[in-house]
């Protein structure tokens, strides 16, 4: 009965998911009443007052979200006392001692990124580089490249991408796709035709997609 997911009753009465009613009253998920009033999601009451979402009292006192008062006293959000201190958020105190947000203390070469870096390399990204190669990226790489990525990779290929790939062709991609064809994607495909998308294509059509559709066109 042609009773399938897409077009359930579609020759009936025009009502399936996409344009129920799209025929009798344009009353559809996207179109409700614009026809009538403008009254949608996107346009409500645009032409009535300038009070939809993006623009509302633009008009009236420039009161909308990113110009708050900007014409009365400089104090919107970027801005904030610019003109009186040289307060705002950027560059707070940035003509007293230079101790705003990113040279905090540069005079004495202790600032966010180069804490320490005159002294012994011991900043955020070069920690102990100087002294035992042991910093963020490169932990021990010298000692047994044994580091984030590379994990045992000199001893027995072990590591996170590769584990095992030269013992037994184990790892994670082609998982025994030597021994059997038994990996992710193609599963039992050499025996019987079984994996995930043909689950019994060649047997009865009977995958996922198109089950029973050549019994009675009653699919999914």
């Amino acid at each position: 009965m042609t009773e399938n997911k897409w077009i359930r009753n579609k020759g009936l009465m025009t009502e399936n998911k996409w344009t129920r009613n799209k025929g009798l009253m344009t009353e559809n998920k996207w179109t409700r009443n614009k026809g009538l009033m403008t009254e949608n999601k996107w346009i409500r009451n645009k032409g009535l007052m300038t009070e939809n979402k993006w623009i509302r009292n633009k008009g009236l006192m420039t009161e909308n979200k990113w110009i708050r008062n900007k014409g009365l006293m400089t104090e919107n959000k970027w801005t904030r006392n610019k003109g009186l201190m040289t307060e705002n958020k950027w560059t707070r105190n940035k003509g007293l001692m230079t101790e705003n947000k990113w040279t905090r203390n540069k005079g004495m070469n202790e600032n966010k990124w180069t804490r320490n870096k005159g002294l012994m390399t011991e900043n955020k990204w070069t920690r102990n580089k100087g002294l035992m190669n042991e910093n963020k990226w490169t932990r021990n790489k010298g000692l047994m490249t044994e580091n984030k990525w590379t994990r045992n990779k000199g001893l027995m290929t072990e590591n996170k991408w590769t584990r095992n790939k030269g013992l037994m062709n184990e790892n994670k991609w082609t998982r025994n796709k030597g021994l059997m064809t038994e990996n992710k994607w193609t599963r039992n495909k050499g025996l019987m035709n079984e994996n995930k998308w043909t689950r019994n294509k060649g047997l009865t059509t009977e995958n996922k997609w198109t089950r029973n559709k050549g019994l009675m066109t009653e699919n999914k």
